[in-house]
């Protein structure tokens, strides 16, 4: 008989994919907000001539108190760019 997950509470975490546990007070408000912050940096800090690169995105998330991989910011961006592209005519 396999062994019941509750009785192995390190066993559990360790087969959690990497990510899946939530951080805890402050970081977890923060990353509620990460749209937010991310459309704040875009606005501050960059240009149609200036960019920003992935891992500078990274970095400024991070010195926000927000965790943050470059797909997961892919799709960010995206969710971002949704409203400005529907309000275009085909």
């Amino acid at each position: 008989r396999r062994g019941n997950w509750a009785t192995f509470p390190t066993a559990k975490r360790a087969a959690r994919p990497h990510g899946v546990l939530r951080p805890q007070g402050r970081l977890r408000s923060a990353q509620k907000l990460k749209l937010l912050h991310l459309m704040d940096i875009l606005k501050e800090e960059t240009d149609p001539e200036h960019g920003l690169t992935m891992p500078q995105l990274i970095e400024r998330l991070a010195a926000r108190g927000i965790d943050a991989e470059r797909k997961g910011l892919y799709r960010d961006i995206e969710t971002l760019c949704l409203p400005m592209t529907a309000a275009l005519p085909l």
